[in-house]
C-alpha cells in the first residue's frame, strides 16, 4: 500500500512586534534542518511525504519505507517572500511499528539538504514518532494564538 501526505503552509503575522520572527526550521517547515539563520516575518512551506507500507514484519515490527521533500520560503527584511531562495530538505526513512510497546513506533531518517547554512549538507535522525492527536471540539475562552 502507498499513502501520499501533502502539506502546504503559509504563515504572517498581522501587527506583531519588530522582535517577533518565525523560522523554516524543523518541525516548523524543514525537517532536520536546524538554523537559526532561516528566520522571517512570513513564511510558506511544502511538505511532501509518499509512504510504502510492506507486509514484511521482523521480531514483531511492521515496517513502512518513505521519502520526503521538504521545500520553504521565509522573507526577511531585505528581501520579499516570492523572491527569497527556496530552502530544499530531501530524504529517506523508515518507520518500525510495534503495537506491543509503549513507544510503538520510531523511524530512521537520513536526509540532504543542498543550500541550508548552519546545518550540514547531510543529516540522520533516529527517533520516535508521535501520532496525529486532533483538537477536541469543546468550547474554550479565546485566546492569543502564539506567533510560531
Amino acid at each position: 500500500n502507498l499513502r501520499q501526505f501533502i502539506n502546504l503552509r503559509y504563515t504572517t503575522g498581522i501587527n506583531r512586534f519588530n522582535f517577533e520572527y518565525i523560522g523554516i526550521s524543523g518541525a516548523d517547515g524543514i525537517r532536520g534542518a536546524n538554523s537559526s539563520k532561516l528566520l522571517g516575518t512570513k513564511r510558506l512551506t511544502l511538505n511532501l511525504e509518499t509512504v510504502l507500507f510492506s507486509s514484511f514484519q521482523v521480531v514483531g515490527f511492521r515496517i513502512a519505507s518513505y521519502a520526503f521533500a521538504d521545500l520553504g520560503l521565509v522573507e526577511t527584511s531585505n528581501q520579499s517572500l516570492l523572491s527569497s531562495p527556496i530552502y530544499q530538505g530531501f530524504g529517506l526513512g523508515f518507520r518500525f511499528r510495534n503495537e506491543n510497546l509503549t513507544f510503538n513506533t520510531f523511524s530512521v531518517r537520513f536526509a540532504f539538504y543542498p543550500n541550508i547554512f548552519s546545518t550540514s549538507q547531510l543529516g540522520f535522525d533516529l527517533g520516535g514518532e508521535t501520532p496525529l492527536r486532533l483538537r477536541d471540539f469543546t468550547i474554550e475562552q479565546p485566546e492569543i494564538v502564539p506567533f510560531r
